[in-house]
């Protein structure tokens, strides 16, 4: 049996040959990586964001604000980190809203916007808030206003405020002819006459 090739040993030296360019802490050597990629040119570092991961966005973004601090850069970072946004699919939004009914949505999120600027307390808002605060002030809001929170159309308000306005032009052209239909909040009565629409009140 051949003896074993032994090479000697200085004193103090590590048992196992280890390259003297590797360095022995992973985080010093992503550190050191990034810290190459955030001395080039803003265009080129932006361009490299796409293959990193979230941690390495991070670090990047630590050593870009104590170094060069560069806008572009950084918003790029944040841009990258941020959780994608909800795809709103275009079947939501076919059905158009009648103006009038847009009007009075339009009207009443304005005003909830004026309300909160009028109240003391501060709310915040974002994914990563609660939405407590927000429907306090929201239900606050609409004491305010007699408006009703208990069964929100969430889902298929455009639809309802779509079939509401519907109805109502319907029952426009039917009260004309004399046919017992709905009419917005007034309703066709039955009188000796036949069928009656009231007329609305008139303003003043």
């Amino acid at each position: 049996m051949p003896a074993p090739d032994l090479k000697p040993q200085t004193p103090g030296e590590p048992l196992t040959d280890t390259p003297s360019d590797t360095p022995a802490d992973p985080q010093a050597a992503k550190r050191a990586e990034l810290e190459a990629i955030a001395a080039l040119n803003a265009p080129e570092v932006i361009e490299g964001l796409a293959t990193m991961t979230p941690d390495e966005l991070r670090l990047l973004h630590a050593i870009e604000t104590d170094g060069k601090g560069r806008v572009t850069v950084l918003g790029a970072i944040n841009a990258a980190l941020a959780p994608p946004k909800a795809t709103v699919t275009p079947s939501s939004y076919e059905i158009p809203l009648p103006p009038e009914v847009s009007g009075v949505v339009a009207g009443a999120l304005f005003d909830f916007l004026g309300f909160l600027t009028t109240r003391d307390k501060v709310i915040s808002l974002g994914s990563t808030e609660t939405p407590h605060d927000a429907m306090d002030a929201l239900e606050e809001w609409a004491s305010t206003r007699g408006l009703q929170l208990d069964e929100p159309a969430v889902a298929d308000w455009q639809e309802r405020g779509t079939e509401l306005a519907t109805q109502q032009d319907v029952g426009k052209s039917a009260g004309d002819a004399g046919d017992p239909a709905t009419i917005g909040p007034r309703r066709a009565v039955l009188t000796e006459q036949g069928w009656v629409v009231p007329e609305a009140p008139k303003k003043a």
